[in-house]
C-alpha cells in the first residue's frame, strides 16, 4: 500500500454521514429562531397597543379644540347651551368644565386611556410623574405689555377664572411618558 491510499482510507472514515435531516443543533437553532420571532411579534402587538393609546388621546384633544371652536362663536348668543359656560354673565371656568364633563353632555364620554378612569384635568404635562399620562392641560395665554419681547404668557385655567370675556386658550394633552401633545390654541 502505498502513502496516497492510505491518506484516501482515513478521510473517508473519519467523514461523518448526513442523511439530509436536521441533527439535534439545527432544531435546537429553529427553535431559538421561532422563540425570537415570536418575541418580536409579541413587542410589536404591545408597542401598537400603546401607540392607539396615544392616538385616542391625541383624539381627545382635538375633541375638546372642536368643541371650544364651535362654542366660541356662539358663547355669547343668549340662548347658548350649556349656560355655566355662556360669555358675559359670570360664569366661571369650573362651572363650565363640570357640565361639560357630567353625564349626557358633550364631552363627557371621555375615557383616559391609560388609566380606564375620565378624563382628568392636570396642572402640567411633567415626564416625572407618570400618574398625568393621558390628561388633559387647558392653558390661558395672557397678553404681555406692548414692546415686551414675549407676546404672550401661559397660565392653567384655575376654577374661579372668569370666562365673561373672550379668552386665549391652549389645548394639551399628556402622552404615555407624560410630555406635552400640543393640540392649538384658539380664542374662547
Amino acid at each position: 500500500m502505498n502513502l496516497v491510499d492510505m491518506d484516501t482510507d482515513t478521510t473517508e472514515t473519519a467523514k461523518p454521514s448526513s442523511n439530509g435531516r436536521p441533527n439535534v443543533w439545527d432544531r435546537m437553532f429553529l427553535l431559538l429562531l421561532l422563540a425570537v420571532l415570536l418575541l418580536v411579534s409579541w413587542v410589536g402587538v404591545l408597542a401598537y397597543q400603546e401607540g392607539q393609546k396615544t392616538e385616542i388621546t391625541k383624539r381627545q384633544g382635538e375633541a375638546w379644540m372642536e368643541w371650544l371652536a364651535n362654542a366660541s362663536a356662539k358663547r355669547f348668543d343668549a340662548d347658548f347651551s350649556p349656560a355655566t359656560c355662556t360669555g358675559g354673565s359670570p360664569n366661571s371656568w369650573a362651572g363650565c368644565v363640570a357640565s361639560l364633563q357630567q353625564p349626557g353632555a358633550a364631552l363627557s364620554a371621555m375615557i383616559n386611556p391609560f388609566s380606564g378612569q375620565p378624563l382628568s384635568m392636570v396642572s402640567r404635562c411633567d415626564v416625572a410623574d407618570r400618574s398625568l399620562a393621558g390628561g388633559l392641560l387647558i392653558e390661558k395665554l395672557i397678553p404681555t405689555p406692548p414692546g415686551s419681547p414675549i407676546p404672550l404668557v401661559n397660565a392653567n385655567m384655575q376654577e374661579h377664572d372668569s370666562i365673561e370675556t373672550k379668552l386665549q386658550i391652549r389645548v394639551t394633552m399628556c402622552d404615555k411618558g407624560s410630555s406635552p401633545i400640543k393640540i392649538g390654541e384658539i380664542e374662547f
